[in-house]
């Protein structure tokens, strides 16, 4: 199993890992119930806006110590590819 590390040190041992992160903040953003909220809608579905989505974006920058890109909501617009994206990122650190 792959361990990922952030500049604080902090470990991340898998994707499902940051998925539940992911998972967590879209769901404080869209005030849904988590039984509503699976991997695979895209954010606007959900009632996101496009402030909703930078600032989830903000907020994982903070959480995982990264940069993320300006696009990475519309370019990876659900839980499950954000989650993949974030991963891989944070992977190609340890590099």
């Amino acid at each position: 199993m792959r361990n990922n590390t952030n500049d604080l040190g902090l470990v991340w041992t898998s994707e499902e890992h940051i998925r539940a992160v992911v998972r967590t903040l879209v769901l404080e953003g869209a005030e849904l119930p988590p039984a509503q909220v699976d991997g695979q809608t895209p954010f606007a579905a959900l009632g996101l806006d496009s402030l909703q989505i930078a600032t989830l974006a903000v907020e994982l920058e903070e959480r995982f110590s990264m940069k993320l890109p300006d696009y990475v909501g519309y370019e990876y617009p659900c839980i499950d590819a954000l989650s993949s994206f974030v991963w891989s990122e944070l992977g190609s650190r340890q590099r």
